[in-house]
């Protein structure tokens, strides 16, 4: 038709680097048979239940996520001389001497709750890719098991939430999800399975294939003196900001985006009040300055 603007494709980041991964790999420049080896094994392991020993720290279908996790990881530093993946890379290392993910009392970012940004929120390009997404795609291609195709997917899909705690059945606890009112059953592998009432911002995986339960990935972070009402009129005041059509849209990108690229990052730091070794203990709002214990305006100093 006369006069209409031909729709211009942005290329995606994962094509630029499939593309150069199998121009790398007919130089066998990277070392694809170490990787085939390494992708052998780990999804022996990861298709096996853990040893008696190790149930008892960790349930298995959070294990399966931990797995999922280090192949992650690991499939980045096999393709972290890639220059596509250069302003991952930068960012990342920006945060981490921002931020110090460890865990409290050094940091209470943690190290899982810093991975979950750095690979599943930390969003680029024109297309919104994460890491988890791209990786994903090349651990795949690679030759990891199919079985893995899904739960990379998870991982590049998930957020953070609020959610009020409902009680614990059965050793799963059920949350519900402020803004949404979904329901999850979910298993707890920190240790602490709170009380009824709690709310907690924290990231919820959906099962992994042969179980029923949702995973809590990571320790919870506990909400302290602000309550439901507040954070629900938090969402509706932010959700214009985030342009999005529905309310439904705009409760996912806000609590995956965030309003800045280091929106939750910056919101977990400033909050800390206190923590044990199973939960952390935060206060105040994102979008109230004031509130927050370690906010520019407050005297209670930094980290």
């Amino acid at each position: 038709m006369a006069g209409k603007r031909a729709e211009v494709r942005v290329p995606r980041i994962v094509d630029k680097i499939m593309k150069a991964l199998k121009r790398e790999k007919a130089r066998k420049v990277i070392d694809f048979e170490t990787l085939d080896q390494a992708r052998q094994i780990a999804a022996e392991q990861a298709m096996k239940l853990p040893s008696p020993e190790t149930l008892q720290k960790t349930h298995p279908a959070f294990g399966i996520y931990l797995f999922t996790q280090n192949h992650l990881v690991g499939l980045l530093e096999l393709t972290s001389e890639m220059r596509e993946l250069n302003q991952f890379l930068d960012l990342i290392e920006e945060a981490q001497d921002e931020y110090m993910p460890s865990g409290p009392p050094m940091s209470p970012i943690t190290k899982s709750q810093f991975f979950a940004w750095f690979c599943c929120d930390l969003a680029l390009g024109a297309n919104r890719e994460n890491l988890a997404e791209i990786l994903g795609t090349v651990g795949l291609w690679a030759g990891f098991h199919p079985s893995y195709g899904p739960l990379f997917k998870n991982f590049a899909a998930s957020r953070l939430g609020l959610y009020r705690h409902e009680g614990v059945h059965d050793g799963c606890v059920k949350l519900r999800e402020v803004g949404t009112g979904a329901f999850f059953e979910c298993i707890v592998s920190s240790g602490d399975l709170g009380k009824e009432g709690h709310l907690w911002l924290t990231r919820i995986l959906p099962p992994p294939a042969g179980w029923q339960k949702h995973v809590v990935f990571g320790t919870p972070y506990q909400l302290l003196l602000t309550g439901e009402d507040e954070w629900t009129a938090f969402l509706k005041r932010n959700y214009p900001a985030t342009r999005r059509k529905s309310d439904q849209e705009a409760h996912y990108f806000l609590m995956k985006y965030g309003l800045s690229r280091n929106y939750w990052l910056e919101y977990l730091f400033q909050a800390y009040v206190n923590h044990t070794p199973n939960i952390i203990y935060i206060r105040g709002l994102p979008d109230i300055e004031e509130s927050r214990p370690h906010s520019s305006i407050n005297s209670f100093g930094s980290f």
